[in-house]
């Protein structure tokens, strides 16, 4: 293994410990696109519907 490849695994090492798998599955990005979803509204053939979820800051008093 030569000094490049040594610091590419260097590199995938560090973004793997710090950013998590850098190829996410179709759950791991739902999950994760989910975990930021506080408000989302959904229309379509005239029907609608909504969910907002408190924003738990506030509920602590902070």
């Amino acid at each position: 293994m030569g000094p490049a490849e040594a610091s590419i695994g260097k590199l995938r090492k560090f973004l793997s410990n710090n950013f998590g798998d850098p190829h996410p599955g179709l759950t791991s990005t739902a999950t994760s696109i989910l975990k930021g979803l506080r408000k989302f509204n959904f229309s379509a053939f005239g029907f609608g519907a909504g969910l907002e979820l408190a924003d738990p800051r506030q509920e602590r008093g902070s």
